[in-house]
């Protein structure tokens, strides 16, 4: 089971060869493929438009949710995220990135991930490396060989 980041899709938005390869993947991948409600939010909020937001609820949205593959925090995902954020701030040295609002969004696709035993591709390595020392969460840099 994989779900792609926020930022993968980004990246695909503003570069048509990486789009490519993102969709080729999710061909490849679709019967394992899940998509979080959280990087849904995240894409949204960052949209530059409606017409934008629009096209990315019938590009990808739709497809996901017709299927019933839509990852959704649920309370225990909540509670999970209370201990990865009280074992961080324990750790030391990362105050300023529990404050950020992105890193909250993280550690609900990671628990998320965690709970459902998916594996998240992401190109923020450093930030799920973090949450992978705290709650053992699996994430690729890459698309995985199918």
């Amino acid at each position: 089971m994989y779900v792609i980041d926020t930022n993968l899709y980004i990246r695909a938005l503003r570069n048509p060869a990486f789009a490519t390869e993102l969709e080729s993947f999710q061909r490849t991948a679709l019967a394992r493929l899940w998509l979080s409600a959280v990087v849904i939010f995240e894409v949204m909020v960052g949209a530059l438009s409606d017409a934008h937001t629009d096209a990315f609820e019938r590009w990808l949205v739709r497809p996901f949710h017709s299927r019933n593959r839509v990852l959704v925090p649920d309370a225990a995902s909540w509670r999970l995220v209370a201990r990865m954020e009280r074992e961080i701030r324990s750790m030391g040295g990362f105050d300023r990135k529990l404050q950020q609002r992105s890193f909250l969004n993280d550690m609900l696709i990671a628990a998320t991930c965690r709970q459902t035993g998916a594996t998240l591709l992401t190109a923020n390595s450093a930030d799920f490396e973090l949450l992978n020392r705290v709650v053992g969460v699996r994430h690729l840099p890459h698309f995985p060989s199918l």
